[in-house]
């Protein structure tokens, strides 16, 4: 896999990760890195049109719905963070290239791997998880379900970061300048404004692979 921290897109979360994170002891590390705070996503209709936010909320004790906030990231540094914090409570970092599952009597068993001078071998666990995402490893391997292709597997993004962006800067949380601002074309097509860090923006646009 790719060395940590990297450049990635997603870099956008939603009020319950941050719920999460603080949770689990991460807010002070997050904060620290002067994120974007985000209030609101803020959507775009064609031509600027049709606009309208959706604001973040959280429930507190008695169950009422409160406003919420989370943090719009740099991957390189919000992915360290946890990475670190991993190694941190007790989790082995073993820096290898993936080949194969395991398999014993349809269960998987551990995986075998090749390590950076070649070598390859096998490691044993009670439970496997494929966090490869797009790259689909248990599925390439036919280990889980066959892959069924939805309606929008036939999208690619385009990206790359700006900086000194001219951000909203209004007294409203829609006109907060750390929220994030999606603009909506048409079906499969849109593109995204999500403030990383007081600098740079990250900008984004979706469309048909085949276009």
């Amino acid at each position: 896999c790719d060395d940590h921290p990297r450049y990635h897109v997603g870099e956008s979360l939603t009020g319950a990760t941050a719920i999460a994170l603080k949770e689990l002891g991460l807010g002070p590390a997050i904060e620290a890195q002067r994120y974007p705070v985000k209030h609101v996503a803020v959507f775009y209709g064609p031509d600027g049109k049709n606009d309208f936010w959706v604001g973040l909320v959280r429930r507190n004790e008695q169950g009422v719905q409160v406003p919420n906030s989370t943090w719009n990231v740099m991957r390189s540094s919000f992915d360290k963070i946890l990475f670190d914090a991993a190694i941190e409570r007790g989790a082995i970092w073993i820096k290898a290239t993936a080949l194969a599952p395991i398999v014993q009597d349809d269960a998987v068993i551990g995986l075998k791997i090749r390590t950076p001078e070649g070598a390859t071998e096998n490691l044993y666990s009670e439970v496997l998880i494929d966090a490869s995402g797009c790259a689909t490893f248990l599925a390439n391997h036919r280990v889980t379900g066959r892959k069924v292709p939805g309606n929008s597997d036939k999208q690619i993004a385009l990206f790359t970061q700006f900086a000194n962006t001219v951000r909203d800067d209004g007294p409203g949380l829609h006109q907060q300048p750390g929220n994030a601002l999606l603009y909506y074309q048409e079906k499969h097509y849109w593109a995204w404004f999500i403030p990383v860090s007081d600098e740079l923006t990250s900008v984004g646009v979706v469309f048909r692979t085949e276009h």
